[in-house]
């Protein structure tokens, strides 16, 4: 009898442990669901998404025309370490037409590209070789010893239409100067073209309700947590395609990127939206390694000292510069 009961103790005992091992495990697969769940992007404040922009985007221009300038946006960044000092590496996205207006007027004018940051320092401005595909998108690249923030990417494809804000950031010029500086615009996002996979002219895509400007144009569209969603680059009621990367059977802007056209009543739709590339276009197109291919002038780069002095003379020059004479927008 004592050994029947032995036996049916020590039997209670495993079902008794096999019921506690199986808690555990649901408990654990609960919290392993849990953690692999995506975060929220996290909304910040007017002011804090204000001064992110401002930080991470840039004003391009040609190195002897303040007149003619657009707007970029510091995508990535390496640092390179030179004896006991540091010099940064930066990656400037923006339109291909704006490198091509650039090209075009430093060509006539007889110089090379300039770039602008925040805090009003002004670098030399370099071309990447890139090749995008007919999409609306550039590279410039420029190295400084000072260490700047770069931008954040989000996604596009997961704002919610017509509902979630979306702003765009860059250097609106007037009819004869450029006077307002740095401006931030507010609107609703319409991302039925990026989900349709049916992107416009030069790889539009990303339709918003912002009021933009020309100079706005390769300056960034952010979501409501400060993260890149896309490159401006068109404004409302556009007229005429600017550049389209390759050559097309058409100048409308409201066309397809395969040559075809939506119907009238479509078009009118998109010309109450102004438009820009989605951020994941040039990501799935964005060079490999880019600093790889990047090569500091030797004479410029070997004394971190003469790099500071030489961006001294030149900031307080083009601040003078600006103040005299104004500028135009790309």
């Amino acid at each position: 009898m004592n050994r029947r009961r032995s036996i049916l103790f020590a039997i209670a005992c495993l079902c008794i442990i096999a019921i506690q091992l199986s808690i555990q495990a649901i408990d654990l697969s609960s919290v392993a669901q849990i953690t692999d769940l995506p975060h929220e992007p996290v909304k910040i404040s007017d002011s804090k998404l204000r001064s992110l922009a401002e930080k991470i985007t840039v004003r391009v221009f040609p190195e002897k025309s303040l007149e003619d300038r657009a707007s970029g946006i510091l995508i990535d960044k390496q640092e390179q370490k030179q004896g006991q000092h540091s010099i940064y590496l930066y990656l400037v996205l923006t339109n291909d037409h704006v490198l091509e207006i650039l090209k075009e007027r430093a060509k006539a004018l007889g110089g090379g590209y300039k770039v602008q940051t925040y805090d009003n320092k002004i670098y030399d401005l370099f071309l990447y070789e890139a090749n995008f595909r007919g999409n609306d998108l550039g590279l410039l690249w420029f190295y400084s010893d000072r260490n700047y923030e770069k931008a954040v990417s989000g996604q596009a494809k997961s704002l919610k239409e017509y509902t979630d804000l979306v702003y765009v950031a860059g250097f609106p010029c007037g009819t004869d100067s450029c006077k307002e500086g740095f401006t931030l615009t507010s609107g609703r996002a319409a991302t039925s073209f990026i989900i349709s996979g049916k992107p416009l002219d030069a790889g539009y895509q990303l339709g918003f309700s912002n009021d933009t400007r020309e100079g706005m144009s390769g300056g960034p569209i952010l979501d409501e947590s400060g993260r890149v969603v896309g490159i401006n680059g068109r404004g409302k009621n556009q007229e005429r395609v600017l550049f389209s990367g390759e050559p097309t059977v058409h100048d409308n802007p409201y066309a397809y990127m395969d040559g075809t056209q939506p119907s009238p009543e479509t078009q009118g739709f998109m010309k109450h939206f102004a438009w820009g590339i989605p951020i994941e276009t040039y990501l799935n197109l964005a060079p490999i390694k880019p600093f790889e291919h990047i090569k500091i002038p030797s004479q410029k780069s070997s004394n971190t000292a003469q790099l500071w002095k030489k961006n001294c003379i030149i900031t307080w020059f083009f601040q003078v510069k600006y103040a005299v004479v104004g500028a135009r927008h790309i």
